[in-house]
């Protein structure tokens, strides 16, 4: 079968979509609109400017960008936040260095590590056997460990795959008192900063570098990130990685992409959160407490974690004897509803 055909099949099924990315399948922007269509996959031609050196119509939407989140300079990648996270660690290092890492990151900061040939310094975590999930950090331990390596750079994620966020202003704070920089995989964050009823955003609690992944948490095409860039630091070597590691041939789709997803959320997120967060907590209400699997944001607030994202939907299968993988199998087969991921207790949209 082609993969086009599996395409086809799978969207004639029209399973409820509660996964990546955030468009969820519909055009959001306008019924009629052909703003994603083939007419509009172009190239580098006169009047269309260069995301490899912006200085019209991309610049402008980059610097409309850097204003909505409150940034100095915003940077896009269409090589997703893979690329994103490479080019800000290899911009910010040298080879040798020591980098202070979260064990929980990215594949693509090891990664990163092994391009740039440098040296981690883990920041230590510990297992929530009440929640099932990692801890993020205790602050005194972190403070001990960046206080005691030379590294100049700490990478860590914030929010979790599940949600769960550390202390980020403290962490933010720490980081500079050490005078170090940091870098904030915010791959699952980009709507955060929509909404008063969420955890505060990393570009808001003053991190360095900020990395988001549009696609995951905006209605924006899968690929397309930001780098935030929120400090006084030089970029030049940032903006030189960004060339050398993404494509040649940008598409403007992920541009224009971008662009649209930006402008809904500033126009519609205030009020399509609420009314989201309103269905969750309903939802809440219903299922959880003794004997129920939905996980709300109280119930990690009781578990010793700090914050919570509100809006995602976890489901702790385990406490109902279901390993979460068959759980979320089920889901597709039996009631068409298609989860974003599952480990062996959680199932997570």
């Amino acid at each position: 079968m082609d993969i086009v055909d599996q395409l086809k099949r799978y969207n004639i099924e029209k399973p409820y979509r509660f996964h990546m990315p955030g468009h969820k399948g519909k055009n959001i922007f306008s019924p009629k609109d052909d703003t994603l269509m083939y007419g509009n996959d172009i190239t580098e031609i006169e009047g269309m400017d260069n995301l490899h050196n912006p200085k019209g119509v991309i610049k402008d939407m980059l610097d409309q960008i850097a204003a909505t989140y409150g940034v100095r300079r915003t940077f896009m990648s269409t090589n997703g936040s893979t690329t994103s996270l490479h080019a800000a660690i290899l911009g910010l290092t040298n080879p040798k260095d020591n980098v202070i890492i979260s064990r929980d990151c990215h594949k693509a900061v090891y990664n990163a590590m092994i391009l740039g040939d440098l040296n981690p310094v883990y920041l230590p975590v510990s297992a929530n056997k009440d929640i099932g999930l990692l801890n993020l950090y205790d602050l005194t331990d972190f403070e001990k460990t960046i206080k005691n390596t030379d590294a100049k750079v700490v990478v860590i994620t914030y929010p979790s795959y599940f949600g769960i966020c550390c202390n980020i202003e403290e962490i933010v704070r720490l980081v500079h008192k050490h005078n170090k920089l940091i870098i904030v995989d915010e791959a699952h964050g980009s709507h955060l900063k929509f909404s008063g009823l969420l955890p505060i955003s990393a570009e808001e609690a003053g991190a360095d570098i900020i990395i988001q992944s549009a696609h995951k948490t905006l209605p924006a095409l899968t690929q397309t990130s930001m780098l935030h860039v929120n400090s006084n630091i030089d970029t030049s070597r940032i903006e030189s990685y960004l060339s050398i590691l993404m494509t040649s041939s940008p598409s403007y789709l992920m541009m224009v992409s971008l662009e649209q997803s930006v402008r809904f959320m500033v126009d519609n997120a205030k009020i399509l959160l609420e009314k989201n967060l309103n269905t969750i907590d309903k939802l809440a209400k219903e299922y959880t407490g003794a004997g129920k699997v939905f996980k709300d944001r109280n119930f990690f607030l009781s578990n010793n974690v700090y914050d919570f994202d509100s809006s995602k939907l976890l489901f702790r299968l385990a406490e109902a004897g279901i390993v979460a993988t068959c759980g979320k199998r089920l889901l597709r087969n039996r009631y068409n509803i298609e989860m974003e991921m599952a480990d062996t207790e959680y199932i997570n949209g």
